[in-house]
């Protein structure tokens, strides 16, 4: 009896197996759908959860217009602060801070600077909120009274809460600097109102993958665009470096700066002292402007 019971229950296992072989697709669809259901579902309910977290993890105190050295951290500004220097793309010198202040000087509302990671938009914006902040002239010129700012959005992520900041601490003329913009920044439209309210300019850096998104969430300002390429890595190289290990380096890097410093930090953590190349701190050399 025992022997037949589990030769019918073989034969039935058999028909499912075959069964579900057959409706394998289906029935795969159809658990997808069932999941990504529950998926959306769970999302749902839980979306109040998570905003009032990220409310209540909006920490108050924490400044929405900050100085460069404060916007940064330590190690990003070991990175960063560097000596500025003239640009050479495609054998064309360039003066990209020359190009900046003529949008400054312009009625324009929004200066866009892309280009891809590394090419030194970070650092430009950099050196415009020095040069505003350190000079009586620059400032007076074009009055924004030594106020250049970034706007501190990674410690801010409810609109609401943007607003209420900016309506406290914008309260005159500024250039407001976004940098590392990408599209689904939802406090964007805030930071963008409040700055032409108070006839202060927006310099936002991005990638060019975002650039078309950003020129469509600005609607009707006026816009400016200027675009870093690679450039001719002569400048940032110290004098002792040539030869063979100017090409490697020049090979390596393709014209981006900052691959180009990381190959010099790379060659100075695997020489030996007498043969080390200068940090990029150290680059007294270097062509300032």
């Amino acid at each position: 009896m025992y022997y037949l019971i589990l030769i019918s229950n073989m034969m039935n296992l058999s028909e499912i197996e075959t069964y579900i072989n057959t409706h394998l697709e289906s029935i795969s669809v159809v658990t997808t759908i069932l999941g990504v259901s529950v998926l959306g579902l769970l999302g749902y309910m839980f979306k109040p959860i998570r905003e009032y977290i990220r409310k209540v993890s909006t920490p108050k105190d924490a400044d929405i217009l900050v100085e460069y050295d404060k916007y940064f951290t330590e190690k990003e500004l070991e990175k960063l602060n560097i000596p500025y220097i003239q640009r050479i793309e495609n054998n064309i010198e360039r003066d990209v801070f020359k190009e900046t202040t003529e949008f400054l000087k312009s009625s324009e509302q929004v200066l866009i600077i892309y280009g891809e990671s590394g090419v030194g938009k970070t650092r430009l914006t950099i050196e415009i909120s020095k040069r505003i902040k350190g000079s009586d002239i620059f400032a007076r010129v074009f009055r924004f009274k030594r106020r250049c700012l970034f706007v501190n959005l990674r410690r801010y992520q409810s609109p609401k809460d943007v607003e209420e900041k900016l309506n406290a601490k914008l309260l005159e003329k500024t250039v407001l600097i976004l940098d590392d913009y990408q599209y689904n920044m939802e406090v964007f439209s805030e930071v963008r109102n409040n700055a032409f309210k108070r006839n202060s300019k927006l310099i936002i850096t991005t990638r060019p993958i975002f650039a078309k998104a950003l020129n469509d969430r600005l609607e009707l300002a006026s816009v400016r665009e200027l675009h870093l390429g690679r450039m001719d890595i002569k400048g940032i190289l110290p004098e002792n470096v040539d030869g063979s290990l100017k090409y490697a380096i020049e090979k390596i890097s393709e014209g981006n700066p900052a691959i180009t410093l990381l190959a010099i930090d790379y060659i100075n953590k695997h020489s030996t002292t007498n043969d080390s190349v200068p940090k990029s701190s150290d680059k007294c050399k270097i062509q300032n402007h």
